[in-house]
């Protein structure tokens, strides 16, 4: 297994471009935001089973393209990778729209920064979560996981796939998802099955470790704690009255509910502590380097409920 070639998957909206932004200022590491096409990846008449082959060999091209011209294929926007992928700005309809000119090409890399043996990362929400079981063995697989009410709410307020309840990417390469969610009318239920399906994913494939959590992204993005944050410690329990109460659900959602959070409580567990972390990730979860790197709640952090 190459240690430096490294996937970061999560379910959107769960910090993972984030994640990408903020690799991308630490010397040594280059992080792709969402180089596969879904629909081009893998054929059908290919099948699962070449997944690792095909992410080999990305890494390879990517690699490639770096050093014979300073160049890299991810999705972009103005030629960078974005923080975040949406306006901050509320259009009609009360969703955020996708950045402007947000698009798959080339954007050059600063070779210099990267070094000798850098560490190249490959961020994905919906392919590659779908086929972790078949990729975890060949790469060191991470995922970033948020408050599960925090990730529904904002599904609700982007113009993405998920806020129908549908991932394009996980539904092509696990068909027993993609049956499921088609034989489920309501939108917000549906939602909360593709979300459970992201969590049990993570928990069954991945080791504790491998495990991040959005919400100490970002309350370590500085040196020190907001106060908001030390008075966040204790759990904040996430029941059926308040889901029914912020989104007003119907009552035949509460099952569905609680799968979700039945693996959500797993992932809250404890296992997702900055202590003790190695790898490339340690320093995203400690502390930014340099205050333009430096994540605020005031920025991001301050729709980031805490669930520990």
């Amino acid at each position: 297994m190459n240690q430096q070639n490294l996937v970061l998957v999560g379910a959107p909206r769960s910090g993972t471009t984030l994640c990408c932004w903020l690799l991308n200022r630490l010397p040594g590491v280059l992080a792709l935001h969402e180089p596969i096409r879904p629909a081009r990846f893998l054929s059908e008449d290919e099948g699962p089973a070449l997944a690792a082959r095909r992410l080999e060999h990305l890494f390879k091209r990517s690699r490639r393209t770096v050093d014979e011209r300073g160049v890299v294929f991810t999705k972009q926007s103005a030629g960078a990778i974005p923080s975040d992928p949406y306006e901050r700005s509320i259009r009609e309809g009360g969703v955020r729209r996708q950045l402007s000119g947000e698009e798959w090409s080339e954007i050059p890399v600063d070779r210099e920064r990267l070094g000798e043996g850098y560490h190249l990362v490959v961020k994905d929400i919906g392919t590659l979560p779908a086929l972790l079981p078949l990729i975890r063995k060949s790469f060191p697989c991470y995922t970033i996981v948020r408050n599960p009410l925090a990730t529904l709410a904002s599904w609700n307020s982007v113009n993405h796939p998920v806020r129908e309840g549908h991932s394009f990417g996980a539904e092509r390469h696990d068909p027993l998802l993609a049956q499921r969610l088609s034989g489920i009318e309501d939108r917000h239920e549906r939602q909360v099955v593709l979300l459970g399906w992201f969590f049990k994913r993570f928990v069954s494939c991945l080791p504790k470790e491998h495990i991040l959590r959005y919400e100490d992204l970002i309350t370590s993005g500085g040196a020190s704690s907001p106060a908001w944050c030390r008075r966040q410690r204790h759990c904040e329990r996430i029941s059926r009255s308040e889901v029914a109460i912020t989104t007003h659900w119907p009552a035949r959602m509460h099952s569905s509910w609680d799968e979700c959070c039945s693996t959500s409580k797993m992932l809250r567990s404890g296992v997702f502590t900055a202590r003790g972390r190695s790898g490339i990730f340690s320093p995203v979860c400690r502390k930014t380097p340099g205050p333009e790197g430096t994540v605020t709640p005031g920025r991001a952090g301050r729709h980031a409920a805490s669930w520990t």
